[in-house]
């Protein structure tokens, strides 16, 4: 946060001191965003190996999106940074999930707060479920079973931060992966 955004006054009441804190408009839907983030990444599940654990682990497909930006990052730079980081892992990305009833993959996001230099990252793991339905017919569902994310500022048009951030959430996730799978 930039140095004198954030202002705080004390109130006297009574014999009672009691901290105001005045900030704009857009400083508090970033509170907001960042605390509602976190309770969303909070609630994941504790139990790794059953979120992550496949059959093939070797083979994992990815999938990569990315808003449009002022910053010059594309999602081929996205993708490219993405897939070496699994191949130095030992992992063989793969284009797209190709069989559903087997399918697994990874899938990173890269979004941006139009006219804002804040940034969201999101990378999930998502696995075929089967479903048992009320009519007892089994159902296969992709759902995410493993996700992370970063919401970062970058006051500036350098990419850099950006893409080190990603990097740390691909540690994140190599780390409880391959730990499930090895």
């Amino acid at each position: 946060m930039k140095r004198g955004c954030l202002s705080t006054y004390m109130s006297q009441r009574g014999s009672r001191t009691t901290p105001f804190v005045k900030l704009s408009l857009n400083y508090r839907l970033l509170i907001l965003i960042i605390l509602t983030f976190t309770h969303a990444l909070s609630a994941q599940s504790l139990d790794r190996k059953i979120d992550l654990w496949v059959t093939d682990y070797k083979n994992l497909s990815v999938g990569v999106g990315i808003a449009q930006n002022e910053m010059g990052l594309t999602e081929e730079t996205v993708r490219t940074r993405t897939e070496l980081r699994l191949r130095e892992s030992g992992i063989k990305p793969a284009a797209r999930i190709t069989d559903r009833a087997q399918g697994h993959g990874l899938y990173v996001f890269v979004n941006f707060v139009k006219s804002r230099p804040i940034y969201e990252i999101t990378i999930k793991f998502t696995r075929v479920v089967q479903i048992v339905l009320p009519d007892k017919k089994i159902e296969p569902r992709l759902v995410t079973t493993w996700d992370t994310g970063y919401l970062g500022y970058v006051p500036t048009s350098d990419r850099a931060p950006i893409l080190s951030a990603l990097d740390e959430l691909l540690d994140d996730f190599l780390n409880d992966y391959l730990k499930a799978n090895q």
